[in-house]
């Protein structure tokens, strides 16, 4: 799969929840190299907790599977005031 395949994908709900599973707080989702095999591209998933154990490490989209690397104790951007 492509990236920008999987950026596409990563926007859809139905995907967002099989990665975040039951994780309820801040997040950000994007596509990296995976860092065991740089030939291929993960999913990176930023998370507010200290704690990513319900974050599965691979989810399979379209018969692939797609490694997950998440990262712990992600701060949530503060919206911008437009003025």
């Amino acid at each position: 799969m492509n990236q920008d395949r999987l950026a596409n994908l990563i926007e859809r709900p139905e995907v967002q929840q099989m990665i975040l599973n039951d994780y309820d707080g801040g997040y950000a989702l994007g596509i990296t190299l995976n860092p065991r095999n740089r030939s291929e591209i993960a999913i990176r998933v930023r998370i507010e907790g200290a704690e990513a154990a319900s974050i599965p490490s691979e989810i399979i989209l379209e018969g692939e599977t797609i490694p997950i690397i998440a990262n712990t104790n992600f701060k949530v951007p503060d919206p911008l005031n437009h003025r």
